[in-house]
């Protein structure tokens, strides 16, 4: 149990397995299969919580706001243009 999954202002975790598409290529479909059922609900807010290109492409996916770490803390700097 995670500090997040306890919030009463959480109503939904979205996890992705996007570190196995490094290992299986035919990952990345039923990733992006998940990415685009995700994308049909409307949620308020999504949270970029690793600073990676991958996790950045997938919060603009599935939203208009989004949040994440400033341009200076990320782990990838070319995320912070998604």
């Amino acid at each position: 149990m995670s500090i997040v999954s306890i919030s009463a202002h959480i109503n939904e975790i979205i996890k992705l397995n996007l570190k196995a598409i490094k290992t299986n290529k035919k990952e990345i479909i039923n990733q992006l299969k998940l990415v685009n059922d995700y994308s049909k609900n409307s949620y308020d807010l999504v949270v970029d919580a690793q600073g990676l290109i991958k996790s950045a492409l997938v919060t603009r996916l599935l939203s208009k706001n989004r949040v994440g770490f400033s341009k200076e803390s990320i782990r990838e700097k070319f995320a912070s243009f998604f």
